[in-house]
């Protein structure tokens, strides 16, 4: 790999032919595993609704809980189920304009110069539904996570096991063609999960994105000037950038990505060309911390949008990180000795690959696991001021983010705590009139 430091594209497939020689046994009974898991309709089915209903409720929680409290809270999770219904409503026309228009051409009724025109001007004209579609489409072809990578459905990026490049340099190229085929298909179920857990990503961060642009609007614009015309623009202007070219969300190292990757293209296009360089890129180091300053330095305030609203399709979606909650009690200054033991567990799972055997997924089972802990009304206030033990550690989310400056982020621990109320005070009165047994 280090003799192709710069040659991206041989570096690219010495690192493939690496990883093809460690992956294991266990590596492909874990894939195959995995997939047969995930491959009945039902699972598909039951993943899919489950994320949706969560969708619906997590923004009527947050009004339950911003009652009382900051009227801009409120405002901000009335706007996002608005803007979540419409992006999820454009994300539907743009997928059927796409089947019908695939149709027409796989019935002879236009050219393939006219089905590209008419495919390229609907992902053009679709909004911001076909730009979550679009990132959903590229997840299936990827098998990854489009907006983050931290948010991995399976907790840590699969590699293909089942490939051709298990037989060795050896083997003839149709046999290896052959079970690059075989492996394709037995990833499908979990393509198709990962798709399905993207798109909802995708469409829950604009939603976010797009509803805190309205109440930053608000709060910008002065008062005889906030039209709908104008806030729109201002929205418009204010998202561009916030998801890259290349369907990434804008943090440091995607924008220092796409400095490496213009360095490489602009190599790459004067070698083939027979041209000299541009002088924008005689000095590699130079451009791409030029390229860093313009595209993020200068623009910080979008990282901490971006950041709110990755945390919010996190959340949506049940794939937020595990220790989420106490590094930002520990950024906050209010936990400093304290470590995550699912955490721990899902890393130590991570670096030994038999463990995925009895524990193929983490993340979002421990999250499914703390969505009723969370909203559990025992004693929350009193965590605030322990040092340690157990009611600091069932009520981090709470501390969290009741501690913090963000009325939208402590409308949603109130919010937690009032629905938990009325969910344990109904299991507790319908167990006493004998309408719940165990």
């Amino acid at each position: 790999i280090s003799a192709n430091k710069d040659n991206p594209k041989g570096g690219a497939a010495a690192a493939q032919g690496l990883l093809a020689k460690t992956i294991t046994g266990i590596d492909v009974h874990n894939e195959y595993w995995l997939n047969s898991l995930l491959s009945g309709a039902r699972t598909q089915v039951v993943n899919a609704i489950g994320t949706t209903l969560h969708m619906v409720y997590k923004p009527l929680e947050g009004i339950i809980g911003s009652i009382g409290g900051d009227a801009a809270a409120r405002t901000f999770f009335r706007k996002q189920m608005v803007y979540s219904a419409h992006i999820m409503t454009e994300t539907i026309k743009v997928l059927g304009a796409l089947g019908l228009n695939k149709a027409s051409r796989i019935m002879g009724r236009q050219t393939d110069e006219a089905y590209m025109a008419n495919r390229a001007a609907l992902f053009e004209e679709g909004g911001q539904g076909a730009g979550a579609l679009a990132g959903a489409r590229k997840a299936f072809r990827t098998g990854k996570g489009t907006l983050e990578s931290r948010s991995e459905l399976f907790d840590v990026q699969p590699s293909a096991a089942i490939t051709g490049d298990l037989l060795g340099d050896s083997a003839s190229q149709w046999a290896k063609d052959a079970i690059d085929v075989i492996g394709n298909m037995i990833r499908l179920p979990s393509r198709f999960m990962i798709t399905t857990d993207e798109l909802f990503k995708q469409l829950q961060f604009r939603a976010s994105a797009m509803a805190k642009l309205f109440n930053e609007a608000v709060e910008t614009l002065p008062r005889n000037a906030q039209t709908e015309d104008n806030i729109k623009h201002y929205m418009t202007e204010r998202f561009q950038g916030l998801i890259r070219s290349n369907g990434s969300r804008f943090t440091p190292d995607v924008i220092r990505d796409e400095a490496y990757r213009n360095y490489t293209a602009a190599v790459t296009k004067a070698e083939s060309e027979g041209t000299a360089l541009p002088e924008e890129f005689q000095n590699k180091e130079q451009y791409i911390l030029d390229y860093v300053d313009k595209n993020y330095v200068q623009n910080k305030d979008k990282s901490v949008l971006s950041e709110f609203a990755m945390d919010w399709a996190e959340d949506a979606t049940f794939t937020r990180g595990l220790d989420a909650d106490l590094k930002r009690l520990q950024e906050q200054g209010h936990l400093t000795d304290a470590s995550s033991f699912s955490k721990g567990v899902q890393d130590f799972a991570t670096k030994h690959s038999w463990l995925r055997v009895v524990m193929p997924f983490i993340r979002t089972p421990v999250n499914l696991l703390k969505f009723p802990l969370q909203r559990l009304p025992l004693l929350q206030d009193k965590a605030l001021n322990q040092k340690s033990g157990f009611l600091k550690k069932l009520h981090m989310r709470y501390q969290a983010d009741i501690l913090s400056d963000d009325p939208i982020k402590v409308a949603e621990a109130k919010g937690r705590m009032r629905t938990g109320a009325l969910m344990y005070g109904s299991i507790v009165m319908f167990a006493g009139s004998g309408q719940v047994t165990g």
